[in-house]
């Protein structure tokens, strides 16, 4: 195992059946890095609840749509901070996390404080093949799964974004994370989702190449969105606004911010 992973002490090295993963520690946080030194997940050993990549952040922003998800389908886990800050912010939420490596699902665990509860379920399976077999229904989709830089083909497939959707209510949203360094498979997949879902809305990371999508087949009425921004920031622990700031940041397929004139007040620091 290297001692080292640039400036980063590593605590943990092993080249497993998808992955070339590495866990480093450095000023309290811990990082779980993939090939190309592509960052998966960042765990804040001082706040473990607030995930510490943006584009994390940004995943979170599914509760502007849906305030109070009863159930969730998160595809891939990486450290898991996404739906352990998930399961802070919607207490009576269940979540069921699909991850197809044992090695990603040892590091959440052992490192970075994921745990399952009976609210917190677990399979390590194939997303394509347990999106296609599923017979329940969730709120939210999220779809985050990557070996470096490059996602699965079949995660971004016309066929794939159908059957996401089939799993989905009918106010659901599905939230993809996609990076914009692989344009072929960007272009591909919002294409697909395009082809799928009727509203698309997209947050652009600023600290990196991530854009986060969030895709429905329901109409949602601007009043409403801005309202759930309200009820969801009182959820947002103190110390940490750009939780919510960034939900200004999503736009239309169109290149528009949604609810523009009602967001500005909401996402002032301090508020």
């Amino acid at each position: 195992m290297p001692k080292h992973y640039g400036k980063e002490s590593v605590i943990y090295y092993k080249q497993s059946q998808h992955n070339e993963l590495v866990v480093t520690v450095d000023d309290g946080k811990l990082t779980l890095w993939s090939p190309e030194r592509v960052r998966q997940s960042v765990f804040d050993l001082k706040n473990p609840a607030v995930p510490g990549l943006e584009y994390a952040k940004y995943m979170l922003l599914a509760l502007v749509f849906i305030p109070t998800p009863a159930s969730v389908v998160s595809i891939g886990l990486g450290g898991g901070t996404i739906p352990t800050a998930l399961s802070k912010l919607a207490l009576q939420c269940l979540i069921h996390v699909v991850e197809i490596d044992m090695d990603i699902v040892f590091i959440a665990k052992n490192y970075f404080g994921f745990k399952e509860t009976p609210l917190m379920k677990l399979s390590v399976d194939d997303g394509y093949s347990f999106i296609e077999s599923c017979c329940d229904s969730f709120d939210i989709a999220m779809l985050d799964a990557y070996k470096g830089s490059s996602q699965p083909k079949s995660l971004s497939s016309k066929t794939f974004f159908k059957n996401l959707a089939k799993t989905l209510k009918p106010e659901g949203v599905c939230v993809v994370n996609l990076i914009t360094t692989d344009t072929e498979n960007l272009n591909n997949a919002v294409n697909n989702m395009k082809a799928v879902f009727r509203n698309i809305w997209y947050a652009e990371c600023k600290t990196s190449r991530n854009v986060v999508y969030f895709a429905s087949n329901h109409s949602y009425d601007e009043c409403i969105l801005a309202a759930n921004i309200k009820k969801i920031k009182e959820l947002i622990p103190s110390g940490n606004p750009d939780l919510l700031i960034n939900a200004k940041k999503l736009h239309t397929s169109d290149g528009l911010s949604i609810v523009k004139k009602l967001y500005q007040f909401a996402f002032k620091k301090g508020n």
